[in-house]
């Protein structure tokens, strides 16, 4: 049985399931890449098209933060969801400090499957056409200002 993952914020460590959180990653890599709106700061701050710019990438950024909200409750073991909203209801964090023990946590995930992440071997009758494949893997952060992913090539 794999070791238990918790979302670790300073003294309070919140035990969290090995769920796949595949579905909420695409909405925040979505939303991310709708938030990357260029704001026309060469016009009036009350013209339509800057004004619709701003509440296009405030939307967008609300829209994150549910994500993040709603990745966090299911990353959490439920008998350890109403500890967490009590403790964040008073909690001082420093800045980016949830944003990277939910990151510490989803890292944790990505090892969570023996075989995820390692190469496959492709069966072939020929001794020299055994061909190992690399998988590329999709870095998404929920850290403030990274709205550009990075990959990684896994081997």
């Amino acid at each position: 049985m794999a070791d238990a993952i918790y979302l670790d914020l300073g003294e309070e460590k919140f035990e969290c399931r090995r769920v796949a959180i595949t579905w909420q990653m695409m909405k925040f890599a979505v939303t991310q890449r709708n938030a990357r709106v260029q704001i026309p700061t060469h016009l009036p701050e009350e013209h339509p098209k800057r004004k619709a710019a701003e509440e296009k990438r405030n939307a967008a950024g609300m829209e994150l933060l549910a994500i993040m909200h709603d990745t966090i409750l299911i990353l959490i073991k439920p008998d350890e969801r109403d500890r967490f909203e009590e403790f964040m209801s008073t909690a001082e964090l420093k800045p980016n400090e949830l944003e990277s023990a939910i990151g510490s946590v989803i890292s944790q995930l990505g090892g969570a499957d023996d075989t995820e992440g390692k190469p496959q071997q492709e069966s072939s009758d020929s001794v020299d056409s055994q061909n190992t494949t690399s998988q590329t893997s999709r870095v998404i952060s929920f850290a403030p200002d990274t709205a550009k992913a990075s990959f990684a090539d896994v081997t």
